[in-house]
């Protein structure tokens, strides 16, 4: 028995010295660890030991990598990036869809083109005036001249009576139509004859900040009568009909802001109106709200003898613009033409030179007359 108990003892002790054995070697592996990180971290944290293990040096090239004939690359390079240019611009050509040329309205409006009335910062002399009153108060700029010229374009498109009444109207608000219904009644004046100016802007009227309070004697009682008026029965036209200040120009403000002015403009009133007044003046002009916004500017379409369009270059797309013009031909409206409003000369193109010429020949021409 005790020789058994014996034989069990050795057995456990031999056991245990094997694992104190393996513990021993494990915690000097575990210390010898410790220690060699300790190593790793002082040699990372001291700047002048070497992170990098050199493996060699490098070896002498055979040849050299880069061309010697740099007369092939440098062109290459040139054309690379040329066309890398070229793209780019028509990328960003492709992504302005705005109507800014006359060549944009030949080929996505097809109407006819009456003028082009370059932007404001094109022309020194008008940056001082009312662009409203710029035929007036800069006669010898070249937007009046530009004015102008969209009133010969007018006036040659066909006989005085088939645009007797003529609606100008845009696609859109701040187009410039109220810039351009004032001009163009300023340059017809110019010419000798009597021209009824119109507000029929039921929806932001401008007339009435435009011209200065000009009253009769007759009309002082009731100088806030204005087209409104007159639909609505609550004064006759010759009530309504005021002075601008301009000789030969007479203006029916907007009067009162009704709440049907779509029902209004398109009353017998207003074609009894317009019939009246085509006998006391040469042309009618009547300044519309904008096609795609209201509805009014269709009504009144169908009312006048002509519609004219006016685009702003700088804010008009192309989508709009087509639908402006299908919309009034859904209702069989007579579309004269259209004005680009607002254009920007491009670089060396035929604004920019255009711009110059006129100057030279204005200059001399003031000049002439002058020493005459």
């Amino acid at each position: 028995m005790a020789e058994s108990n014996n034989k069990d003892l050795d057995i456990a002790r031999i056991q245990y010295e094997k694992v104190v054995k393996i513990r021993d070697e494990r915690l000097t592996m575990i210390d010898s660890i410790k220690e060699q990180i300790e190593k790793f971290k002082i040699m990372y944290n001291d700047p002048e030991t070497p992170k990098v293990l050199a493996v060699g040096l490098a070896p002498i090239p055979l040849e050299m990598v880069f061309s010697r004939q740099w007369w092939l690359w440098f062109p290459s390079g040139t054309i690379l990036g040329l066309l890398l240019g070229l793209g780019l611009a028509f990328l960003v050509e492709l992504a302005n869809d705005l109507v800014r040329t006359p060549s944009d309205v030949a080929r996505f409006l097809r109407i006819p083109l009456l003028g082009v009335i370059p932007d404001a910062s094109e022309d020194s002399q008008v940056r001082r005036v009312d662009l409203c009153h710029a035929v007036r108060q800069a006669p010898y700029s070249v937007i009046s001249e530009s004015y102008r010229r969209c009133r010969t374009n007018l006036k040659l498109s066909g006989t005085p009576e088939s645009f007797k009444t003529l609606l100008i109207s845009s696609g859109m608000a701040r187009d410039g139509k109220t810039s351009m219904a004032v001009n163009l009644a300023t340059t017809f004046v110019a010419t000798d004859k009597k021209v009824l100016l119109i507000d029929a802007n039921f929806r932001q009227p401008n007339l009435h900040l435009l011209f200065p309070k000009v009253e009769v004697k007759e009309s002082a009682e009731h100088f806030d009568f204005g087209l409104s008026s007159v639909l609505m029965h609550q004064c006759t036209p010759a009530e309504a009909v005021r002075p601008s200040g301009i000789e030969g120009l007479d203006i029916i403000k907007c009067g009162p802001l009704p709440a049907n002015p779509a029902e209004l403009l398109g009353s017998t009133r207003m074609e009894e109106l317009l019939a009246r007044q085509r006998e006391s003046y040469d042309y009618i002009i009547i300044d519309g709200p904008p096609v795609l916004l209201v509805s009014d500017a269709k009504v009144l379409a169908g009312l006048v003898d002509a519609t004219l369009l006016v685009f702003n270059a700088s804010a008009t797309s192309r989508g709009a613009a087509q639908r402006t013009i299908r919309e009034l031909k859904d209702v069989n409206a007579r579309i004269v033409g259209c004005v680009l409003f607002a254009a920007r000369s491009i670089k060396g193109g035929y604004f920019q030179e255009q711009f110059k010429s006129y100057r030279k020949y204005q200059k001399k021409a003031r000049l002439a007359s002058s020493t005459a």
